[in-house]
Order: structure tokens, then sequence, then C-alpha cells
């Protein structure tokens, strides 16, 4: 698995497996504080299975998930930016076509150490309190 603030990337049931992303999607609900979020995902095959996994991590938080399905990391930028809601991007940009991962955003940038390491850490994720959230599609702002 490679981690930098540039997100978490890595090859999906060998570096990187749904559990780790559903760990790493409710410590970024926890770290912002949020309960909406934004999701989207480039075409890669390993996608839908990695926004599932991101899902059921933020869901379990009561968070409601805005997934916007396949558009571009710059689209979800914008979109984080202009209505204020931290994101995540399933991609793995410019890595290889097998590699998948997670980039997160906060208010239309990328995160700072700090909350990256609130993301990757294990301490976030030692709490078990679960409640249910909601997952609605989402349409592009103008």
């Amino acid at each position: 698995m490679i981690t930098s603030l540039s997100g978490i990337r890595g090859v999906l049931n060998r570096d990187l497996s749904l559990a780790d992303v559903s760990r790493f999607a409710v410590n970024f609900g926890r770290a912002t504080g949020s309960k909406e979020f934004l999701l989207a995902r480039d075409p890669r095959s390993t996608g839908p299975a990695i926004c599932r996994a991101v899902i059921a991590g933020l869901s379990s938080l009561g968070g409601t998930i805005y997934d916007y399905g396949i558009i571009s990391t710059p689209a979800l930028f914008r979109e984080s930016r202009q209505r204020r809601l931290p994101a995540v991007m399933v991609t793995a940009s410019h890595n290889e076509p097998e590699f998948n991962g997670l980039k997160f955003l906060v208010g239309g940038a990328g995160v700072g150490q700090e909350l990256f390491e609130q993301v990757v850490g294990e301490q976030a994720s030692r709490s078990t309190s679960f409640q249910r959230g909601s997952v609605k599609k989402a349409q592009r702002s103008s």
C-alpha cells in the first residue's frame, strides 16, 4: 500500500482490502466531523467495490453520502469546494490500471498532514459506535 498526502493506493486484495477502505472512510468521517459526504470514482474496474466499502464506512457513522458515480477528480474537487462538503475520490490517478485508491478532500482541497494521519492511523478506528446513514445519487452543481 502506498500512502501519501495525495491519497492511499494499492492493488485491491493484495495491498488494500475492502475492510481497510471502510476503516479509512470511518476515520475520515470522524476526523472531519461531517454528516454529509461527496463520493465519486474513476472508471477502474475495482471502483464499484471500493465505493461500496466507502459507503459502508461513512453510513456506519450516520452520514449521508452523495454519490456522483464516475466523474473526474477535478470535478469532485469543484463540487467539494462549492458545496463545502468533504469528499472521497476513488482513484489511483497515474498508477497502473490494477491499482486503485482513495483521495480525501475537504473544502475543495486535499487534506493536510494532521487530518491524513487521523485517516490512516490505527488509533482513530477503535470506537465501535455505529448509526445508519443514507446514500443519494448526486447531481453536479451548476
